[in-house]
């Protein structure tokens, strides 16, 4: 009789631990591999003819030393015809200097500015209307004087969406984690990796409800027939994750993510800019309803079942259970470290192999500690105009 139980345990261990072991495995590589495959891509060869103008509109604030190697950057674009308009929302006269400078070097250079007394407002929101006020062409691409271009395809690689019929393009850029000398340096990197290939291959799925601000193109008249950030005025963010869901079909949408079209971001302190991105998707993420949110929690419970069975194997079923949740979980891990490696190599981000299956055990409280500090500083999140109102 024990041996029969003994028996039975066994096989439920091993049931479970392959499951598990399956689902994760699944779950990981169709989305992995489905970035990986899309970042690989060449930036399609499109006639000139075929490629509408273009206004770049540049978001810009107390960061003088990056415009000062932006502009060139852009300005050198194999590109046919395209304008930048920057939108300044700095408090002092630098960027101005650096703005006026390049003016006199490039005609389809214009700049303007968010005046003072808006400080309640969201900046960035405000810049973007602004800046599509100003531009001359129906299609826009909103980016950030941070976000060094890579090559000098990257508005054709952006571009290729618009000539194929499609009214918005899904960029990608990767911040520059090389100068992230901190502790918790890989955990950050890994962090953004997972964010970025879930919200992208939901987009390359048709089911877009995020995009990155550094590199986002679309029509201009649909921002205006959508009447603008109307539905989320009161928060200070939305603007490429609120907004992005409600102007986006399976259908009028493109994704560019190939590595000549990711955008460098480069930041002074790669810490507080991760932090400040987590405070920023983890709060707005809330207002979001996606699969995406489901999916990746249960995928997390899985990651701590396979250890966990492993763990409790031998007590409860002796070397055969042990055997039968140990492979699952170390072909679980080995898996992990190809398929994180590979999406790392895509997205550009640090490499991370050996350290893939213990940064995804961490990440669940890596969250849940963001969700906490968010919760205890949701006010700031607001406008003035939601706070008064309370």
């Amino acid at each position: 009789m024990d041996t029969i139980i003994f028996d039975i345990y066994d096989i439920a261990i091993t049931a479970a631990a392959v499951a598990a072991a399956i689902i994760v495995i699944a779950w990981t590589a169709r989305r992995t591999l489905l970035v990986a495959r899309k970042a690989s891509e060449e930036i399609p060869e499109i006639p000139d003819e075929k490629l509408p103008p273009l206004s770049i509109v540049v978001y810009t604030a107390n960061d003088s030393e990056n415009l000062t190697n932006f502009i060139p950057a852009v300005m050198a674009q194999d590109y046919p015809s395209f304008e930048v308009v920057v939108v300044d929302a700095s408090v002092n006269e630098y960027t101005k200097d650096v703005l006026l400078r390049f003016s006199l070097d490039y005609p389809n250079l214009y700049h303007t500015f968010i005046p003072r007394g808006t400080e309640n407002l969201s900046r960035k929101k405000l810049a973007i209307m602004l800046g599509l006020k100003a531009a001359n062409h129906d299609y826009v691409l909103l980016t950030t004087s941070s976000a060094i271009p890579a090559s000098n395809k990257w508005l054709r690689g952006m571009a290729a969406g618009f000539a194929q019929g499609k009214d918005v393009v899904i960029g990608y850029s990767h911040i520059d984690y090389a100068a992230d000398t901190y502790p918790g340096k890989r955990m950050r990197a890994f962090d953004t990796v997972m964010d970025s290939v879930q919200y992208l291959s939901y987009a390359l799925r048709g089911r877009t409800y995020r995009a990155d601000g550094n590199s986002l193109a679309y029509r201009k008249q649909l921002f205006f027939d959508n009447k603008g950030f109307h539905s989320n005025l009161n928060l200070h963010f939305g603007d490429d994750d609120l907004f992005i869901r409600e102007i986006t079909t399976p259908d009028n949408t493109a994704v560019c993510i190939s590595r000549d079209a990711q955008p460098v971001v480069h930041d002074d302190d790669i810490k507080l800019l991760h932090h400040s991105m987590k405070m920023r998707y983890g709060f707005t993420f809330r207002y979001i309803h996606t699969w995406a949110k489901y999916s990746s929690g249960a995928v997390s419970l899985l990651c701590w079942l396979l250890p966990t069975l492993a763990a409790c194997a031998f007590p409860i079923g002796g070397i055969e259970a042990t055997v039968g949740a140990g492979v699952p979980l170390l072909a679980t891990w080995g898996a992990q470290m190809v398929l994180w490696r590979k999406a790392c190599k895509a997205l550009g981000t640090r490499p991370i192999t050996l350290t893939a299956p213990f940064l995804a055990l961490a990440r669940p409280f890596y969250n849940l500690r963001y969700k906490f500090i968010i919760k205890k500083n949701k006010k700031s999140n607001f406008t003035w105009q939601r706070r008064k109102n309370k």
